[in-house]
């Protein structure tokens, strides 16, 4: 009892402690997600130009390169430096409304707020080493709105700060730093001067120095890829997320490959898994691990007493494909396998006819299971203005959700030609049928609500366009400025995830939404159909990352 009593015994500090006690270089704030892709936006559509910040500086004889800045609250949009004189929120303010909101919802503005301010550094700039005080303690707050691959911002003897998209922290500058980005790309962040709740402050440290590190939140699966095999490596990543019978399964938040096992460790926390590729693990395995600690190698409950039915191994030269069965009746291999390319072939080929409007899932709020850890997404702030919808085929959900609401233009679209052409037919009915023929090559049934039945002939009229669109092709698809795109559980679906892969899946699903920054993507359930408590899915409520963590 007393050494359990240990384990979860912890105490959180107060708020001047964690400011100024501790020498921390950086905290990372847990504020409410920050809507990355609308303030992106709205800095790239101002009609002010930003100014080059410190251009006088210079260090070493050399002078700060590409950094230029913009005021949202301050003296001047223009005066970027701390100088005295009235602050208020700037013209570049009131072109900036959800930029705005978003730091009054999470912010405290008053009479200490100093400056805030946008500062961009040009793709291959730099900020060069420096000290902005002498005073030591964590103040100023630094949000990262777009930080490119390849962009750091370090603390020359502290290290490098995980800015990801979307990311805040709390840092003590009077740290030595740079910035270096190098990167093909822009990295546009927000540098704040103002105070937070003590309730913010103390739930960042708690997050970080208590949940983060010492609670198993987050747990990914590590695969060792040392085989020429990548037919095999996709079927590894595909079934660590979809059981045995293509269930999917909430065990994992992530999944990285290496080449090596030294390589695994490098990177490896926590609770997280390491296999090879070829590893399946098994129902007993999720329930025997599910509350480890410590990262634990799926190899070892071969030789471990009650963990012998943990992991199946497959060959690793026995590729994974439609042409050819390596696997015979009734080994284990081959049920896992021909249930998951039966689940495939039936995506390609058949056309789904059940009721999918049960749930109202096209929401401006909803969690995104994967690829990555899980996130909630809320877009509540721009979802009324989204003037264009793009919805899939398959189903009611799309049909549903046009009924309520108004947009200038609809497009139904699908990969499936068959789906799509037989939502096509269906439109073209000025009153849905009660029941239909035999469709050859369907799976589901034919259970359209009441409510769709009833508003038919809305939809009838209106003008849809059908459209043939894949959203994994290679040539990324842009859709029309200020649309919603419905793409339901594409990045969270069994067949596509073999087909393309973990890696591919999840740096499409980052450039899909890069390039149509103006648009919403809508890739996930909303969060209030989120329930199971068993799965990380039910702790969508408290997530508050934003996309690419």
């Amino acid at each position: 009892m007393i050494i359990k009593s240990l384990k979860q015994y912890k105490k959180i500090p107060s708020v001047e402690r964690i400011l100024h006690a501790f020498n921390i270089p950086w905290l990372r704030l847990q504020t409410t997600e920050v809507p990355v892709t609308e303030i992106y936006k709205e800095y790239t559509s101002l009609d002010i130009k930003p100014v080059y910040h410190r251009p006088d500086d210079v260090i070493a004889g050399a002078k700060h390169n590409m950094w230029k800045s913009l005021t949202l609250y301050g003296v001047d949009s223009h005066i970027t430096e701390d100088v005295d004189g009235e602050h208020t929120w700037t013209d570049v303010a009131d072109q900036c409304p959800i930029t705005v909101k978003w730091i009054k919802d999470n912010f405290i503005i008053n009479s200490n707020t100093r400056r805030i301010r946008f500062m961009w550094i040009g793709h291959g700039g730099w900020i060069l080493p420096h000290k902005d005080r002498d005073d030591t303690g964590l103040r100023e707050i630094n949000v990262a709105i777009k930080q490119p691959t390849g962009c750091i911002f370090k603390f020359t003897e502290r290290g490098v700060v995980p800015f990801k998209d979307g990311r805040s922290y709390l840092i003590d500058t009077s740290n030595e730093h740079m910035v270096f980005n190098n990167s093909n790309e822009p990295r546009l962040h927000i540098i704040l001067h103002t105070d937070m709740s003590d309730e913010m402050i103390q739930d960042s440290y708690t997050d970080t120095y208590f949940d983060e590190n010492y609670n198993n939140t987050i747990r990914k699966a590590i695969i060792i890829h040392d085989c020429d095999n990548d037919s095999l490596l996709k079927f590894t990543q595909t079934k660590l997320f979809f059981d045995a019978k293509n269930a999917g399964i909430d065990f994992f938040d992530d999944c990285v490959t290496v080449k090596s096992l030294a390589e695994a460790y490098d990177i490896a926390t926590n609770n997280d898994t390491i296999l090879y590729t070829g590893d399946f693990l098994t129902t007993t395995y999720r329930s025997k691990h599910l509350y480890a600690e410590n990262v634990h190698i799926a190899d070892q409950c071969a030789n471990t007493e009650g963990h012998e039915e943990c992991v199946i191994k497959f060959d690793q030269d026995k590729p994974i494909n439609f042409k050819k069965r390596y696997y015979t009746h009734p080994s284990k291999q081959c049920y896992i396998i021909e249930n998951m390319l039966r689940t495939i072939i039936h995506s390609e080929k058949y056309i789904y006819l059940s009721n999918t409007d049960l749930w109202n899932s096209i929401t401006p709020i909803f969690f995104q299971r994967m690829p990555g850890p899980g996130v909630v997404k809320d877009y509540s702030h721009t979802f009324p203005d989204m003037k264009h919808f793009y919805g899939l085929a398959s189903g009611f959900k799309t049909v549903n959700h046009v009924l309520k609401n108004n947009y200038d233009s609809v497009t139904v679209y699908d990969k499936n030609k068959k789906q799509l052409e037989f939502a096509k037919m269906l439109h073209s009915y000025e009153v849905l049928p009660k029941e239909l023929d035999y469709i050859e090559n369907s799976i589901g049934t034919y259970d359209p609500s009441l409510y769709v039945r009833n508003n038919w002939s809305k939809w009838h009229n209106m003008d849809v366009k059908f459209e043939l669109i894949d959203l994994l092709d290679e040539e990324t698809i842009r859709f029309k400025p200020q649309s919603i795109v419905w793409c339901s559980n594409i990045f969270h679906y069994e067949p596509t995830l073999f087909l393309y892969g973990y890696d591919y899946m999840k740096d499409k699903l980052k450039e899909l939404t890069e390039v149509n920054l103006n648009c919403i993507m809508i890739t996930g359930d909303p969060t209030g159909n989120v329930t199971d408590p068993t799965t990380r899915a039910s702790r969508a409520g408290t997530i508050i990352e934003a996309t690419g963590k």
